[in-house]
């Protein structure tokens, strides 16, 4: 038997984490998504519980789906008590088309109370239980050959295909990877005044390119724009497409005149952890000596290859 490629103790972890630390104190929620997961028993399928997805109409706004498989674009939602309700009812009916919007996944809902808000019998919701689990089976035969990739092996997937794409499924721990990625310095590891550049959030990777992973200024309930950082209000546009970097000094006039900026979004990965995601090819498209120290940058391309951001 051919052995699995993958590190078992990075999908042992993952495992151990969204079926543990991310369920906590959701007893009912947990039994599903574990009992699913088992039944399922498919050891190339990766699970995720807690899922973050962006509202796609509010970008201040997000959802958590209680049970996801990426390699399917399928999800499993737990509905408790306060989903009864019938304003709760339209609000899920709106967050089901959001999700399917946002990341174009299909969902089955799990009811643990009737519609008179008494608890259903264990036979009935096990009897939903099965239901998905004969959906997600039927799911792996039409995606088959599933194959579960780690942080490494991902990596090494777009390395192998020299392109950097925002329909990658794949997030950077730091700013630094991406530089390393792009040939760094010193054997590929930052250093001294390299390390130095690197904490700031761009760095010039050769006469072309910056690589920008922006800091963005977030919104209060009214819309208003504040925490930003350095000096710089950054903003992204809904559709990802356009930054707006507005500083409270002038810019340097042959600043970014002549480069292009590869940009990252700063997000969160499946752990919750701070990460990065590749969103594009950004060029300046306004004067630099405007008096509102006002930069307006436009998305030109989702994808560059690797070996044009080598020194």
């Amino acid at each position: 038997m051919e052995k699995n490629n993958y590190n078992l103790s990075e999908h042992l972890d993952h495992i151990a984490y969204m079926f543990n630390v991310r369920t906590t104190g959701k007893a009912y929620e947990n039994f599903i998504v574990n009992a699913i997961y088992t039944k399922v028993g498919e050891s190339e399928l990766m699970p995720v519980t807690q899922q973050y997805v962006k509202n796609p109409r509010d970008q201040r706004c997000y959802y958590l789906l209680d049970l996801y498989f990426p390699q399917l674009k399928y999800g499993v939602e737990v509905d408790e008590r306060h989903h009864m309700g019938e304003v709760q009812k339209a609000r899920d009916i709106v967050r089901g088309e959001d999700i399917r919007t946002a990341i174009e996944c299909e969902e089955f809902r799990i009811s643990i109370f009737d519609k008179e808000g008494n608890k259903r019998s264990y036979e009935d919701i096990v009897a939903d239980i099965d239901k998905v689990v004969d959906i997600i089976k039927d799911k792996i035969v039409e995606n088959a050959p599933l194959k579960w990739l780690t942080y490494k092996e991902r990596k090494e997937e777009v390395l192998r295909k020299g392109v950097f794409s925002i329909s990658d499924e794949i997030s950077y721990p730091s700013i630094t990877e991406i530089y390393n990625m792009c040939g760094g310095r010193r054997s590929g590891k930052a250093k001294g005044s390299d390390a130095k550049s690197l904490q700031r959030c761009y760095y010039r990777l050769n006469d072309r390119y910056k690589l920008w992973v922006p800091i963005l200024a977030e919104k209060d309930e009214s819309g208003k724009v504040r925490n930003g950082k350095m000096g710089y209000e950054n903003t992204l546009s809904d559709d990802l497409t356009l930054l707006i970097e507005k500083s409270n000094h002038p810019f340097d006039p042959l600043l970014d005149i002549d480069y292009k900026r590869i940009v990252f979004m700063r997000m969160r990965d499946y752990y919750g952890k701070p990460c990065i995601k590749f969103i594009g090819v950004f060029e300046l498209t306004n004067d630099c000596d405007n008096k509102e120290y006002v930069h307006i940058y436009r998305r030109i391309a989702d994808k560059v290859k690797i070996e044009e951001l080598m020194p």
